[in-house]
């Protein structure tokens, strides 16, 4: 059980408790290691904060602990797709959002190139003409 051990020492916490099995795993790793376990790919995010009443436990995506539903926590939503939901510590999130990681929509069609207004275009054209 990773959220009772902690990150500090965990693998010879759990080895000297003889549990190995229940501290093995991919997110506890990943997260000693500093890496985000199957992190989530998506160009943006819509983030929420998440209102659960339903006794559930889910994995937090960002750094793979555990999360359970009655604590306060986000909800992820790659590119607006309500069905890829994650549910993700509030720390990560925020962590994540400030490391630039997780761009809202706005800030990513802030970063795309614009096409250049009509009366660009148009300038554009009559100047072709012109010279052409």
């Amino acid at each position: 059980m990773l959220g009772s051990w902690g990150n500090a020492g965990i693998l010879g916490q759990c080895r000297d408790a003889g549990m190995p099995g229940q501290c093995w795993d991919a997110g506890a790793i990943a997260t000693m290691l500093g890496r985000m376990p199957n992190s989530p790919q998506a160009r943006w995010w819509y983030v929420r904060r998440a209102q659960n009443l339903k006794p559930a436990t889910y994995r937090c995506p960002l750094c793979g602990r555990h999360l359970p539903a009655l604590s306060e926590h986000l909800l992820m939503f790659p590119e607006g797709d309500h069905s890829r939901r994650r549910h993700a510590h509030t720390a990560c999130v925020m962590a994540a959002r400030k490391a630039g990681k997780l761009p809202t929509r706005e800030e990513w069609l802030d970063a795309q190139p614009r096409r250049p207004s009509a009366w660009q275009r148009l300038t554009d054209r009559l100047a072709r003409r012109k010279s052409g």
